[in-house]
């Protein structure tokens, strides 16, 4: 796992100046070693820092030139099947003339994208990568993202320069970074807790989407065009495909399946010349994945987790059970308030842009914990968006099922009850009906998870501008669950749980590699019939199955609990000066709404429940500077 950063300079005079700046913002994702490739003729730097998993030799450095010449790549990420893509290359003649020269993925990667192109070559791997690549003979320079969106990388001009890296903090220490403000994606964030790629916190700063290629031109350079991403995989084409040919076997016949290509990931991810671990709530995906890595690995598998101070939300007791029962050495730690009242004001500077999901707390010290001891740990992300484990899953697929009664005479009948609602106190009870009625009324399962997601979401934010940035649309699958799941897989995976762990973990320069999300598994669960998936209020029904082959069900059935902190209880307490301090930055102006700020923190602090408001109101807070 690596960083990467560089530039290409559109006129005027070439300096290399800002490359090592830039790279040294981003040391804790690599600060093993680092590495720089400069063209000044053509105007290109090409900037790497290197955390060495595999090949440990200096025949692993980067920024690496291929065999042939042509191409120089800098590349953050695993390859897991780059074996395979050697074999492949031998057979067919394609190796490097002269032979191999070490053992790195980044190695095999730029042979394949020498013998068979630079999409094909993605398209052939399997893995989590952002990665630059410049082509000298076409004086281009390609950018690539992996399939879910693993791995950031950022990009866009800045002024004469395009710049790109894999976080902000790089693209802020060039001189031509000038930082205006989208208050459109602002907007968003206040909605989401998140900015949906391709947007980001800056105006002409954009995210690479997952499964995308860019490719800057020469043409491109001296017009100062931005180009248009290209997809070499999709995420939609990929449900349509799953949804047209349907897995026909019977739910047995789906388990062994998946059981082949969970054994298969997992022993591609547990390939490390460093120590490797995993990361263990005690939960069905993360329980799966040591359970495979575990009968995969003959040496002593170590795991991670993380206790929280309320015994109503800490999973550490179950996550104890399941290592206990698979004989991993288990490493435990229970939150204390101080490290992390300690750890959130440093928040801002890991996560770059304004980012409201209050579990990077936990994840940021999970992480810690387990780079004490290992450089790699695995994780279970995927199997909530792919196998329908959220309870709105089965919220909106109860909806879909009722939703014909949204024909009936409902108008009148919240009509002639108002007046008694009022007299007796029914009026939340009859909104709430309203809503519900709305939600039948959609007219497809698309509609039904975007009015309740708008719902869940909507309302006005406290800022002048309160249009966001436009959402992605998926297909419409032929359950309620399935569509609103892909939507899940689609924004909040890739934008705030991935973004959550990479940011987390690499914070503290460890590798973190998610099995479930190998594109194999995506696919497949993508093509299962969503009963295999959801029964009744049962998610993830296959992964269960699986599960239950190697780990007892009373050590993993129970309802989902998440990886929650009491931040409601630390804001109005422990927090409460330094929140004040926060929110009196927001002024009353032609940007903000102080007055529903003040609002809003009165509020939570009398009592009513607005933690998320005042948490994603704390991290914008960052964006002002005092006057």
């Amino acid at each position: 796992m690596c960083g990467i950063a560089g530039y290409v300079v559109s006129r005027g005079s070439f300096t290399v100046d800002p490359l090592l700046p830039m790279l040294d913002s981003i040391r804790h994702r690599g600060p093993d070693s680092g590495g720089t490739w400069i063209d000044a003729a053509a105007g290109v730097a090409l900037g790497h820092r290197r955390l060495s998993i595999v090949d440990l030799s200096p025949a692993g450095h980067q920024p690496m030139v291929s065999a042939c010449g042509r191409y120089v790549i800098t590349f953050n990420g695993e390859i897991y099947n780059h074996r395979e893509l050697r074999k492949r290359l031998d057979q067919s003649g394609s190796a490097p003339t002269g032979g191999w020269r070490g053992h790195s993925d980044t190695e095999t990667l730029l042979a394949a994208i020498a013998a068979w192109g630079l999409t094909k070559a993605l398209q052939a791997s399997v893995g989590m990568f952002a990665l630059a690549l410049w082509d000298t003979r076409e004086r281009a320079l390609k950018l690539a993202r992996d399939r879910i969106g693993e791995k950031p990388l950022f990009y866009g001009w800045q002024g004469d320069t395009f710049v790109f890296a894999s976080e902000l903090k790089a693209i802020r220490r060039h001189p031509s970074f000038i930082g205006e403000i989208d208050w459109r994606a602002a907007s968003t964030f206040l909605r989401l807790n998140f900015i949906p790629a391709p947007c980001s916190i800056y105006q002409g700063i954009h995210k690479l989407c997952p499964g995308s290629l860019l490719t800057l031109t020469d043409e491109a350079v001296a017009k100062r065009m931005l180009p248009q991403e290209t997809a070499y995989w999709s995420l939609a084409d990929a449900a349509r495909l799953g949804a047209e040919h349907r897995f026909k076997g019977s739910l047995a016949d789906a388990v062994d399946q998946l059981d082949s290509l969970v054994t298969q990931a997992v022993k591609d991810q547990a390939v490390a010349d460093v120590p490797l671990g995993a990361f263990l709530s005690g939960g069905i995906d993360s329980s799966l994945v040591v359970a495979k890595l575990r009968q995969l690995v003959k040496n002593d598998v170590t795991t991670f987790s993380i206790g929280m101070p309320d015994a109503r939300t800490d999973e550490s007791s179950y996550a104890a059970a399941v290592a206990q029962h698979l004989g991993t050495t288990h490493v435990s730690h229970t939150i204390d308030a101080r490290e992390a009242l300690t750890l959130i004001p440093t928040l801002p500077d890991i996560w770059d842009e304004p980012f409201g999901d209050s579990s990077q707390i936990p994840t940021y010290l999970v992480s810690h914990l387990a780079r004490q001891r290992v450089t790699v740990a695995l994780s279970g992300d995927g199997g909530d968006e792919f196998f329908l484990g959220y309870t709105l899953h089965s919220l909106y697929e109860r909806l879909w099922r009722w939703h014909f009664l949204g024909s009936l005479p409902w108008d009148s009948v919240f009509r002639l009850s108002a007046p008694i609602a009022n007299v007796i106190g029914l009026d939340k009870p009859i909104r709430q009906a309203r809503s519900v009625v709305s939600a039948w009324r959609q007219t497809n399962p698309q509609q039904l998870s975007r009015y309740w997601f708008d719902r869940y979401r909507g309302g006005r934010v406290p800022l002048r501008q309160q249009d966001g940035v436009a959402m992605p649309l998926v297909p419409i699958l032929s359950g309620a669950a399935e569509t609103v799941g892909l939507w899940d897989a689609a924004t909040y995976l890739p934008d705030d749980i991935l973004v959550k762990v990479d940011r987390a973990s690499m914070a503290n320069s460890l590798e973190t590699r998610a099995p479930l999300l190998d594109h194999r598994i995506i696919e497949f669960a993508l093509s299962l019939p969503q009963r295999y998936k959801l029964d009744g209020s049962t998610g993830k029904v296959v992964l269960r199955e699986l599960l239950y082959r190697q780990v007892p069900r009373h050590l993993v059935d129970r309802p989902k609990m998440g990886f929650s902190i009491p931040l409601a209880t630390w804001l109005r307490i422990e927090l409460r000066d330094w929140v004040d301090g926060k929110l009196a930055l927001f002024p009353s102006d032609d940007v903000f709404d102080g007055e529903e700020i003040r609002t809003i923190w009165a509020r939570h602090l009398q009592g009513e429940d607005q933690t998320e408001k005042v948490w994603a109101l704390i991290c914008l807070s960052s964006l002002i500077r005092p006057a």
